[in-house]
């Protein structure tokens, strides 16, 4: 599902419509099953890396010996980039259901799954912030993977630093017309970086750029 299409619109219409009548840790939940289903409407293989490398992250922050032998960091961001190293490295013979391949111009290559390298990134981004005793582990393993896998930052970003997304899973959130009217006016700004500026970008790269 493309973020700039009529579906996506309906999506987030309809779960937004939902999220206002839950409560805070029900909201939570239901945002996480929201961003589970939109990467689902991609190909459903897309969720197994995340839940491996998002669950072994959470067990290795939460490890008590963690802050205190380097080892598990590098355990835990050697995991993260594995998928990577994998898109890259392994010949999968175009029958994996994860790296699909497909045809450039002629030359084929493994597509890696959607988002992969932001919330890589988000993780280890995680591990170094726990090892370094900026923010303490998350104790909830659906908030933290509802920090990696956030649909509305999925697909484009931004690379979201733990200790400032998680917290705000444990506020209750209050709307009101400015926070709907600002909510609005930066829809309205990334639509038109992404439909004009960026496409009369493009319009004017070289062709083989």
């Amino acid at each position: 599902m493309e973020i700039i299409s009529w579906n996506f619109l309906f999506f987030v219409i309809f779960f937004l419509s939902i999220y206002y009548l839950l409560n805070r840790k029900a909201q939570n939940i239901w945002l996480l099953f929201a961003s589970v289903l939109f990467i689902g409407t991609w190909r459903w293989q897309y969720l197994i890396p995340l839940l491996v490398t998002g669950f072994s992250t959470f067990i290795i922050a939460k490890n008590p010996e963690y802050k205190h032998k380097p080892l598990w960091l590098c355990i835990g961001v050697m995991i993260n980039l594995m998928p990577l190293f994998l898109n890259r490295l392994i010949d999968l013979s175009g029958e994996s259901q994860i790296f699909q391949l497909v045809d450039m111009n002629g030359i084929e290559y493994f597509l890696a799954p959607m988002g992969l390298s932001f919330y890589a990134l988000q993780s280890i981004s995680y591990l170094i912030d726990t090892y370094r005793s900026r923010i303490k582990p998350e104790k909830n393993l659906f908030d933290f993977y509802l920090y990696l896998a956030f649909f509305l930052k999925f697909l484009a970003g931004p690379i979201e630093r733990a200790g400032s997304f998680l917290p705000q899973l444990r506020k209750d959130r209050v709307v009101n017309n400015n926070s709907i009217s600002q909510g609005f006016y930066l829809i309205l700004v990334g639509l038109i970086r992404k439909t004009v500026i960026a496409q009369i970008l493009f319009s004017i790269l070289p062709e083989h750029f």
